[in-house]
């Protein structure tokens, strides 16, 4: 089975889910999963906000998403995912796109959404790493998945 399989099938019915999560201290220097959910599902799309600490806070945070352990995105620096994968995903018309938005270099606050319309049998995480070995990163994200019903 391919890692990134796409849904097209219009027999079956699907409920579909919105979940956002709160805001997520994620400490500095450390590691926190963001989200995890168990499957079968189909994880359509996924968003995280990040906002680092103004003065110490950093592009070099890594990103992590994992599909049934299997890496999807493998510690992606945000900085990598803002000027390289977004481009590349779309240009190359990969398995899944990415949109980002980086508000400025001074605020240190970044948003992607992850557009992956992937079918997920038993796990799917994402995580972040904190660079900032100073300050706290507020982290907020969601998904929109489907189950079938």
């Amino acid at each position: 089975m391919p890692l990134v399989q796409t849904i097209k099938e219009k027999t079956k019915k699907y409920r579909r889910y919105f979940v956002k999560s709160a805001n997520t201290s994620v400490a500095a220097n450390t590691e926190e999963t963001l989200l995890s959910i168990s499957g079968p599902v189909i994880i359509r799309s996924i968003s995280v906000a990040y906002d680092g600490d103004d003065t110490t806070g950093t592009s070099t945070s890594t990103l992590s998403i994992e599909a049934d352990g299997n890496t999807i995105l493998n510690g992606y620096t945000l900085g990598e995912i803002y000027t390289n994968l977004a481009g590349y995903c779309i240009a190359t018309g990969g398995g899944f796109h990415v949109v980002c938005t980086k508000y400025s270099d001074s605020v240190k606050q970044y948003f992607f959404v992850f557009i992956l319309d992937t079918y997920v049998s038993s796990s799917f995480v994402v995580k972040l790493k904190n660079a900032d070995t100073t300050n706290a990163a507020i982290v907020k994200n969601g998904v929109i998945y489907d189950v079938e019903v």
